[in-house]
């Protein structure tokens, strides 16, 4: 819900530079200072209302610093909150921002899942293989909800080369690689569109992993199938890496495998969202070789992320090859 606030109101907000906001909305989020106080302006009576809370559990935030270390920075929310938050666009960067907090609660799960497994031995294989169907299928949403900020935001923006944001781009990630069921080639991609080289050279980046990921969750939603076979280990659980879709994962090594070719699920979903997010990254530096920025609404502090669960994300480089299990991996056979 958006309100209309008299620019002397915004002036009061400490941490913003509200000048030319080019038909944006003020993202009012609180602000985490270097005192460790916060600061929160709270739309009432036709004005702003000042809220003194004294921690917050979760949510996004501007500070020079964060919080605490289990928070997350990313570059697009900084970019999207402070330099890109229209209206239209707004409810798909939420949409993001729901999908990474849902993702760190997911890897909580799996955790538990483990420490409720290693102290009952419950079965608890159809519960991770919920989670997998759930990791795949929110995974493939978010490249959508990319595609749909980029779409939206692409006749907003003013461009150096004065040609770009002519045509409409598509709403779909997919749209965009291909051309029914044929991937189009960059130049392809760049005539059709009339995108940059840069951009269409992102896109034949992503465009591996996204069909790969595409092909296995439509093969969940639309087979009636689920993933075959998960197995609980002493050291995590495990899936067969004989067996699709994970037969087709590069991410494979010693370190991550067991005896009869077992691979661990932590570094499994670790890769998945790491590729995933790496897409929403990027996007957000690409964007800085291509348009002329608006005016940063906050230039002295970043965009953070908190939330119960975020700490999970912090360790996801490590879960792939050096902590993949949680006990010391067995010896190979």
């Amino acid at each position: 819900m958006s309100f209309k606030i008299k620019p002397e109101e915004l002036s009061k907000i400490t941490y913003l530079q509200v000048g030319d906001l080019q038909g944006r909305v003020i993202p009012l989020f609180p602000c985490y200072h270097q005192d460790g106080t916060w600061e929160l302006w709270l739309p009432a009576n036709n004005g702003l209302q000042r809220m003194r809370p004294s921690k917050m559990r979760e949510g996004q935030y501007f500070a020079k610093a964060p919080q605490g270390e289990s928070d997350v920075y990313l570059a697009f929310f900084d970019f999207m909150c402070k330099r890109a938050y229209w209206e239209e666009i707004v409810p798909f960067i939420d949409g993001i921002y729901d999908d990474l907090q849902n993702i760190a609660t997911s890897l909580a799960k799996l955790d538990l899942f483990y420490r409720e497994w290693k102290q009952t031995h419950f079965v608890a294989e159809r519960f991770v293989t919920t989670e997998l169907e759930y990791l795949f299928s929110v995974c493939r949403s978010l490249y959508d909800l990319l595609q749909e900020c980029i779409s939206k935001m692409w006749s907003r923006f003013k461009f150096h080369d004065p040609q770009l944001g002519k045509r409409k781009l598509s709403s779909s990630f997919r749209g965009m690689i291909f051309q029914g069921s044929t991937q189009m080639t960059k130049e392809q991609m760049m005539s059709r569109y009339a995108i940059p080289e840069p951009m269409a050279e992102y896109y034949l980046r992503q465009a591996g992993f996204f069909t790969w990921l595409c092909e296995f969750r439509d093969y969940i939603s639309h087979s009636g199938k689920s993933f075959e076979f998960v197995f609980s280990t002493e050291n995590g659980f495990a899936v067969s890496t004989d067996t699709k879709p994970f037969s087709s994962m590069d991410i494979w090594c010693e370190a991550n495998t067991q005896r009869n070719k077992l691979g661990s699920v932590r570094s499994l979903v670790a890769h998945l969202i790491i590729r995933t997010f790496a897409a929403v990254e990027e996007f957000a530096h690409l964007m800085a070789q291509i348009i002329i920025f608006p005016p940063d609404i906050a230039p002295e502090y970043r965009v953070f992320i908190c939330g119960p669960h975020t700490a999970n994300l912090q360790n996801l480089e490590a879960y792939v090859t050096d902590k993949p299990w949680y006990n010391e991996k067995p010896q190979q056979a």
